[in-house]
C-alpha cells in the first residue's frame, strides 16, 4: 500500500534572534489527518513548527500565508535527515 503525499499548508511565521544572536524563522505548517489517523480518535490538523534553513529566512512573508510548502531533505554532517530548502507554491 503506497501513502498518498500529503499537503502541507502554511499558517504562520515567526522570527526572532536566538540567545547566541542569530536570526532565526520558524514556519507553522498545517496538514490534515489522514483517514486512517481519523480511524484512530484523530480529527482536524496537525499543526508543527520547522526551522528555516539560514539562507533562507528571508523569503517568507504575509503573502505566503495559506500557501502549499513542500520540504526538501538532505543530511547533515552527522548524517541526520535536515531540511534544505523549502518551497511555497
Amino acid at each position: 500500500m503506497q501513502k498518498e503525499k500529503v499537503a502541507l499548508t502554511l499558517v504562520g511565521i515567526k522570527r526572532f534572534v536566538s540567545k547566541k544572536g542569530n536570526n532565526v524563522c520558524l514556519l507553522s505548517v498545517s496538514r490534515p489527518y489522514t483517514p486512517e489517523e481519523n480511524d484512530k480518535g484523530s480529527f482536524g490538523a496537525q499543526i508543527r513548527e520547522e526551522f528555516v534553513p539560514q539562507d533562507q529566512i528571508n523569503d517568507f512573508g504575509a503573502d505566503d500565508i495559506g500557501k502549499t510548502v513542500e520540504f526538501e531533505y538532505g543530511f547533515n554532517y552527522y548524517g541526520r535527515p535536515e531540511i534544505t530548502r523549502i518551497l511555497v507554491k
